[in-house]
């Protein structure tokens, strides 16, 4: 029985580890400089929200921020101009994914999603790791 509890605990204990990965929604991707990528930002809970906020950690200041719903609140970084876009503007059934354009290896860097609902603090929704590798030139794959 003993060996047995030990085993229950195990699993507890990895049970939560994935579970607090999924609520904080840590992902990496990778892609090729010239593609585009969507780094995601849903959770169940992130209806109606009053901001939108995502950042890179070596920037300072916001990649995007939005309040939905409030004509002209769309702010961009100056290096994502006419790149950086929420995947739904209304930021309806809890997405808030982030489609980047055209993506460069200037653009690898770890992103984080943040929302604020209803009057409450900024809450971090995901984190990605994004890294950008060179486009081989043409005629090599």
């Amino acid at each position: 029985k003993a060996a047995m509890a030990g085993s229950k605990t195990s699993l507890l204990i990895i049970m939560s580890v994935r579970f607090v990965l999924a609520v904080l929604g840590e992902q990496n991707l990778s892609v090729g400089s010239g593609g585009s990528v969507t780094l995601s930002c849903s959770a169940a809970d992130l209806t109606d929200p009053e901001a939108v906020i995502w950042s890179r950690t070596d920037l300072d200041s916001d990649v995007l921020s939005v309040r939905p719903g409030q004509k002209n609140s769309l702010i961009r970084h100056q290096s994502y101009q006419n790149r950086a876009n929420l995947l739904d503007w209304q930021v309806k059934n809890g997405e808030a994914s982030l489609v980047l354009d055209n993506v460069t290896t200037d653009d690898s860097g770890t992103y984080e999603c943040r929302v604020q609902i209803k009057e409450k603090e900024m809450k971090r929704i995901s984190t990605v790791s994004l890294q950008v590798s060179a486009a081989p030139p043409p005629g090599e794959s």
